[in-house]
């Protein structure tokens, strides 16, 4: 009885290499859809840096003061006028008083002091001025 011998077989070299490139190409897309899930804020503010560790209270509402002046209340444009009556009709559903000011390290203190005065006059008993750590 004679066996025959197995005929040599030809081996492709790039036929490994296709399922690593679609796993690569697999996790490409799974980042760059990971990467896209968290939510940035309206307006691009840069807060100063503070020397204390504490952080703020539970969120109420937020407002972003960019430097050249812009706010925007969560994802609402508002201007100086109309600041007092929006932060009143939006403080007017919920059951605290706090608000969260966002204001850019190049403001201007002037417009940061009208702003406040404006928060005033709409009722707010307490902000919280936020800021970025030193560390």
């Amino acid at each position: 009885m004679r066996i025959a011998s197995p005929k040599p077989r030809n081996i492709d070299s790039e036929a490994g290499v296709l399922p690593l490139i679609n796993i690569v190409f697999l996790l490409l897309i799974f980042f760059m859809l990971a990467g896209q899930l968290s939510a940035s804020d309206p307006l691009a503010v840069e807060p100063p840096e503070s020397l204390s560790d504490s952080l703020p209270e539970e969120q109420t509402l937020t407002l972003s003061v960019a430097e050249d002046g812009r706010m925007m209340i969560d994802d609402t444009q508002v201007t100086l006028d109309q600041l007092a009556d929006e932060i009143s009709a939006n403080l007017a559903q919920e059951t605290a008083t706090n608000l969260e000011v966002k204001a850019d390290s190049g403001l201007d203190s002037a417009r940061l002091v009208q702003v406040m005065t404006r928060l005033r006059q709409a009722g707010i008993e307490q902000v919280t001025l936020l800021t970025n750590s030193r560390r």
